[in-house]
């Protein structure tokens, strides 16, 4: 069932509370936080959070902060967690992500529909189900795909750069977010300027 927006700030606040430490990923963390880098000099970052704010509620990091990447290694999620060490996994999204949106899906043509999504092609794209569905048939939540044959307010998706449209057998509607991969032959620091949090779905 919905939230309203002041039960929203309730369920926030606890997530701000519980959150301490920020995390780099892999590959897609799932409920467990999976795929964490380790490695060199990395280590997970204490979060200092702003309040929470906004309607609907919302909050984000203080502060950008800059997590220390072993040489060859390419985050693709941050995540959150309750502890500098082991601890709780609370939350995560996609590295770079600054576009987002719901779109719907028909197996019969294979095509995204999302009003003015900005996403060019050969942009990388995370799915997640929206609140009580599963993902159409075909779509894995958490795999990173390419936009292909996009327009305004239409896209499709390859499991590779310039691939083929991958084939859904399935009719439904999804959450996306973009992706841009922090990647780098020798150690670096890939800032987290954002990790906005709030209530969907």
């Amino acid at each position: 069932m919905p939230f309203s927006n002041s039960g929203k700030t309730d369920c926030l606040t606890g997530l701000r509370t519980a959150t301490t430490h920020l995390s780099g990923h892999t590959a897609f963390p799932g409920d467990s936080g999976a795929s964490e880098v380790t490695g060199g000099a990395y280590a997970r970052l204490p979060i200092t959070w702003a309040a929470i704010s906004g309607t609907p509620p919302s909050f984000d990091l203080s502060a950008a902060l800059d997590l220390a990447i072993p040489a060859g290694t390419t985050v693709k999620w941050i995540g959150g967690f309750t502890a500098l060490t082991a601890g709780t996994f609370k939350t995560f999204g996609p590295c770079g992500s600054t576009l987002r949106g719901v779109a719907t899906i028909q197996a019969t043509d294979d095509i995204f529909r999302s009003d003015n999504h900005g996403l060019p092609n050969d942009r990388r794209v995370v799915f997640y189900a929206v609140a009580g569905e599963s993902v159409p048939t075909g779509l894995t939540e958490g795999t990173d795909y390419f936009v292909i044959n996009q327009t305004a307010d239409t896209f499709q998706v390859s499991a590779t750069q310039g691939g083929a449209a991958v084939n859904f057998t399935g009719d439904g509607e999804v959450r996306w977010q973009d992706m841009v991969p922090a990647t780098d032959a020798a150690a670096f620091l890939c800032r987290v300027s954002s990790f906005v949090q709030d209530l969907q779905g």
